[in-house]
């Protein structure tokens, strides 16, 4: 066989994985399935509203495909960083500088994020990182040490393993994944099902009955609601 003609085999061959990837789609949506974790991963954003179940948790597609991190790792999730603890936000914006930074552009980084956050709380969160040995401040400013976990600052989003994140982060992931999982089932959800998509999505954060409960009780009036008299949960904008 010929350079050439290897590589029209490894053209067909991909082109023929792909295809077989979107009939597995196809078929669990139409069985009301979740999409299998591996089919997602291979064919993410390019699944077409056709192939997807409803309430599977998928961005539908008018959404804009997520772009990560060229250093992105599978069990890595995202947090908005306008959700972000503060201390995970400063070690974000210290990884992405490298360099020190000064209190005074610290808090005007951290309020180009989080635009009501106070001073004070900024400042504070310095001497405890210092004592946990993740930052150092001087003269020059704060600065993350070498090899402290910190999120990873992109497009828009935070980025890493749990293990950099807070548990206030954590939750604030889960919930977003709730919000989008609701955004896709008009007919709303019940926790009990909240809680198996979110596991079937491989959810990154802890996922249990009470956890999902009180981030729902959380959410109610500003972001969720019940609907009706049924124990389903909706989105505010869907439930009206």
């Amino acid at each position: 066989m010929s350079d050439i003609e290897r590589e029209i085999a490894a053209v067909n061959a991909l082109a023929k994985f792909l295809a077989d990837a979107k009939e597995v789609a196809r078929l669990h949506g139409l069985a009301g399935m979740s999409v299998p974790g591996p089919v997602l991963r291979v064919l993410g954003p390019t699944l077409s509203a056709t192939t997807r179940p409803r309430g599977d948790g998928i961005r539908r597609s008018d959404d804009p495909p997520i772009d990560r991190p060229d250093d992105w790792r599978e069990d890595w999730l995202w947090v908005y960083p306008k959700d972000l603890n503060p201390s995970s936000l400063i070690r974000a914006i210290l990884r992405e500088k490298g360099a020190p930074v000064t209190v005074k552009a610290m808090i005007a980084c951290v309020r180009e994020h989080q635009p009501e956050a106070i001073v004070g709380s900024i400042y504070n969160v310095g001497p405890r990182l210092e004592a946990q040995q993740v930052i150092t401040r001087s003269p020059e400013g704060w600065q993350l040490n070498d090899g402290a976990p910190a999120p990873v600052l992109y497009r828009g989003r935070a980025w890493g393993p749990a293990s950099v994140f807070e548990k206030a982060d954590l939750a604030a992931h889960r919930r977003s994944m709730i919000v989008d999982l609701l955004r896709s089932e008009s007919d709303g959800l019940m926790i009990m099902q909240i809680m198996r998509k979110l596991r079937s999505m491989e959810c990154r954060a802890p996922v249990n009955k009470e956890l999902i409960q009180y981030d729902i009780e959380v959410m109610t009036g500003k972001v969720v609601r019940r609907r009706g008299n049924t124990r389903k949960w909706v989105l505010v904008e869907e439930g009206k």
